[in-house]
């Protein structure tokens, strides 16, 4: 349909090699700028198939040797897409209304809340090839499109899943009320339809007040309660199905603050008298112990190296200590402004040995870097007589 209704109409009549970047570009803003049989604007996740399309083609002429190059063909920014689904209690809630009020759509909702599958898929299992109540297994291996009837999956892969115990009974209760190879089968005997699906959801959503659910709804709910429940986004991917981890990546911000408590298997258990170093969060504020603001230390001490807080303390103490004004120079400004503010050092005059070190150390990390390359410069020189 894309390629009958979108693409001929505007790059049949072409040459292959007149299609270049330039009528690319006007095909894309002028679908924009156009609207669909039903008067909404096409989105740019539909004009991104039009563009796959078009660019699978032209891959193919290429490789028939029909043209040189293909060119350069850039898709449009999609907005990250929205999804609804419901939490836990709504979930239950819809199942108990939909064994109260349609109960023959009960295994439906059950097995689509437990299992996540795709309404095509559902409507593609069968019992003999694909489920296994014994073992409590449920195998994809089809799904089901209305335009090419019963197909490979999305991905063309074959994934098992393990079922609840609530969706083993739904199935062994729909196994006894149906007489067909398809596990959920529609009426007469027909392929089940999404159409029809999502009326009967609708349905018993109204019969409880709820918003609007569909068929992909149940499948966010089952994918949003994995994750909450702490699940990996790597198990849940391939319970999914997704072909790429980045699709499912769109549940992870549902898995806040789940890491915290596994990252303490990263370590051991920290000594007695480090407990109450823990997360404050997790920790008594009791545990900790009173603060008590740190002294200058006097270098009558016997060992007064190693009074490590001491000498930040009295570098704090003697930073306040204003030195003797050294004036820089500075290049006038436009504005005429004058000169820079003259800069002050601290008297390290005053200090012990340990603070007049570490205070020359911060002096010379302060200073400019012209600085730095002239004393290296003269230092090269007096260590190369040459």
């Amino acid at each position: 349909m894309i390629l009958r209704i979108h693409l001929l109409p505007v790059f049949g009549s072409k040459r292959l090699d007149r299609i270049d970047e330039r009528s690319i570009d006007a095909y894309k803003v002028a679908k924009l700028a156009e609207r669909s049989r039903k008067g909404k604007p096409y989105s740019a996740a539909t004009l991104n198939k039009h563009l796959k399309l078009l660019r699978r083609m032209l891959n193919v002429a290429r490789k028939w040797k029909l043209i040189v190059e293909v060119p350069e063909l850039s898709l449009v920014k999609e907005r990250k897409p929205d999804f609804d689904f419901l939490d836990f209690d709504e979930a239950e809630a819809f199942i108990a209304a939909a064994k109260a009020h349609l109960p023959q759509w009960h295994p439906f909702v059950v097995v689509a809340l437990r299992t996540g599958l795709r309404v095509g898929e559902l409507v593609a299992l069968r019992w003999r090839e694909d489920v296994d109540l014994e073992r409590g297994r449920l195998r994809v291996q089809q799904s089901y499109n209305p335009h090419n009837g019963f197909t490979t999956t999305k991905n063309d892969k074959v994934r098992e899943l393990p079922l609840t115990w609530d969706a083993i009974e739904a199935l062994r209760v729909q196994r006894e009320r149906v007489d067909t190879d398809r596990v959920f089968p529609g009426a007469d005997g027909q392929v089940l339809t999404a159409n029809t699906s999502n009326a009967a959801l609708q349905q018993i959503a109204d019969a409880i007040g709820l918003r609007h659910v569909h068929n992909h709804m149940l499948r966010h709910s089952f994918a949003s309660a994995a994750v909450m429940r702490g699940i990996p986004i790597r198990q849940v991917q391939e319970w999914l199905g997704h072909g790429s981890i980045v699709v499912t990546m769109r549940y992870a911000h549902l898995a806040r603050g789940l890491g915290d408590e596994m990252i303490r298997r990263l370590a051991p258990q920290p000594p007695a008298d480090l407990q109450h170093t823990d997360h404050p969060r997790n920790s008594d504020p009791s545990e900790f112990p009173p603060y008590t603001p740190l002294t200058t230390r006097s270098y009558t001490d016997p060992k007064p190296c190693e009074n490590f807080a001491g000498t930040k303390l009295e570098l704090i103490r003697l930073g306040s200590a204003r030195g003797p004004p050294r004036t820089t120079r500075t290049h006038p400004s436009p504005a005429g402004r004058g000169r820079r503010a003259p800069r002050r050092h601290p008297d390290l005059s005053r200090a012990s040995p340990p603070a007049r070190a570490q205070g020359l150390a911060l002096a010379f990390v302060r200073a400019p870097a012209e600085r730095h390359l002239h004393g290296l410069g003269r230092l090269a020189q007096r260590r190369d007589p040459r």
